[in-house]
């Protein structure tokens, strides 16, 4: 479960990422705006409207019409970036895995917890790990 939630929000991320690049470069001649209301129950005074704007000056604004009590500005440079850093983590993390077990193997190390396998070659007795068409 933990590694299929940080699969979706990786992906999240990186949809995220992609918009508003997208919104970032639409925004260099014309001013975007999308609003979305949220209403509890069928009393319309509960009603809450939504704004999300990506500016032609090149920032990014998300604000509640009423009570105005939450507003926030960012570049979009800044909000890519910050959507950008789990894919990044992500991917450097699968290199980085990558290259240590390229380099266990290669100096007779047990890929998966790094005990020396030159006495026991098959098999590491540390993790039970098995070698694939050994023995």
């Amino acid at each position: 479960m933990p590694r299929r939630l940080l699969n979706f929000l990786t992906a999240l991320s990186l949809l995220v990422c992609l918009a508003v690049c997208m919104l970032w470069v639409r925004s260099r001649s014309r001013t975007d705006e999308f609003a979305w209301h949220s209403q509890s129950g069928n009393d319309p005074a509960s009603a809450t409207k939504w704004y999300l704007m990506s500016h032609e000056k090149g920032w990014i604004e998300f604000y509640r019409a009423w009570p105005r009590d939450l507003k926030v500005t960012a570049g979009h440079a800044i909000v890519a970036g910050a959507a950008a850093v789990l894919p990044a983590a992500r991917l450097a993390a699968l290199a980085v895995g990558t290259v240590l077990t390229r380099r266990r193997v290669k100096g007779g190390l047990c890929p998966a917890c790094g005990y020396d396998l030159r006495a026991t070659p098959g098999r590491c007795p540390e993790c039970g790990w098995e070698a694939v068409g050994v023995g």
